[in-house]
């Protein structure tokens, strides 16, 4: 443990060094910009090169594009010291296939599908021992800022099939208060059959200040009743560059022995740093769960973020 603990530590301070170092304007090129331009440079024309069995290779209208996402974490508690863990996420837009289709790709099974959209997806103790991995290929039949209709039918691991269709709409209710709702069906070997209705609430408190209300219920073949979950954050935008999220979640299901299973209160602050593609977080968090007789488990979420491509 104490071996991960330092390359961790080893890594971020070497980051931090080398950011000082080129600092001036006329200093040359430094290693991470190579190494990000040569990622960027390849993804692109693996992207490029799928793309082109969709359609003709002359068009060159619209080049097929990849998005990828690197996360190095590192999340320490009062329960134990959790090693390292890398994320990765990529999604390739195709514009062969009539330019609304994307591949998503990644090592996670698709854990954040399973939060509240400002809730923090946060590994288990036995997370680094999977080798989750998830592919699908996702429909986009309308995409507006009022309104989003979308397929998607994709592999995890298991291997598990699935299939989801997704309506999401958005209620401008005042200037400054705003109502999405977003109903989901889906087909899943692993979780079963069944459909899911997220209802967020939003409040502009300020330019830079939005308290949400969320709450999400969902009813599938292979549960007991119905799985519900909400939470009540505030996130604060501090500059251009930077936001804090503060939040308190909870959860549960209606047939349970316990009338919610978990409860979590967390801050997490991003910004970016250094370069215009790398960001750093840290979330200090409260944990408590009904498996645990609701002992307080507490800690703080560290992650170190590239993301390359548009």
């Amino acid at each position: 443990m104490r071996r991960w603990c330092v390359q961790f530590l080893c890594l971020w301070w070497l980051v931090s060094a080398a950011g000082t170092s080129v600092a001036e304007s006329e200093a040359p090129v430094s290693w991470i910009d190579q190494s990000h331009q040569s990622i960027l440079s390849s993804t692109q024309e693996t992207a490029q090169w799928f793309d082109q069995f969709f359609g003709d290779r002359r068009d060159k209208d619209e080049a097929a594009r990849m998005k990828t996402r690197i996360t190095l974490g590192w999340e320490p508690n009062n329960n134990s010291w959790n090693d390292p863990y890398v994320r990765i996420r990529v999604k390739v837009k195709l514009p062969q296939l009539d330019r609304r289709f994307d591949l998503l790709l990644s090592n996670e099974e698709d854990d954040d599908y399973n939060l509240l959209p400002l809730e923090s997806n946060r590994p288990g103790e036995n997370d680094n021992d999977n080798n989750d991995f998830n592919a699908a290929l996702r429909w986009i039949q309308r995409f507006n800022t009022r309104e989003a209709i979308d397929f998607r039918i994709g592999l995890r691991s298991g291997p598990n099939i699935y299939a989801r269709g997704r309506h999401r709409r958005q209620h401008n209710l005042t200037k400054c208060v705003k109502l999405q709702l977003t109903a989901t069906l889906f087909l899943d070997s692993k979780e079963g059959n069944g459909g899911r209705l997220l209802n967020e609430f939003d409040y502009l408190v300020s330019d830079n200040g939005i308290i949400r209300f969320s709450a999400r219920g969902e009813y599938t073949s292979k549960s007991n009743g119905l799985e519900w979950r909400g939470g009540l954050s505030y996130t604060h935008r501090l500059a251009q560059q930077g936001a804090v999220a503060t939040g308190f979640y909870l959860s549960g299901e209606t047939d349970s022995e316990d009338n919610v299973d978990h409860y979590s209160i967390s801050s997490r602050w991003r910004n970016q740093f250094w370069k215009p593609y790398l960001f750093y977080e840290v979330e200090p968090f409260v944990d408590w769960s009904a498996p645990d007789d609701y002992h307080s488990n507490s800690g703080v979420l560290l992650r170190l973020v590239m993301v390359i491509g548009d």
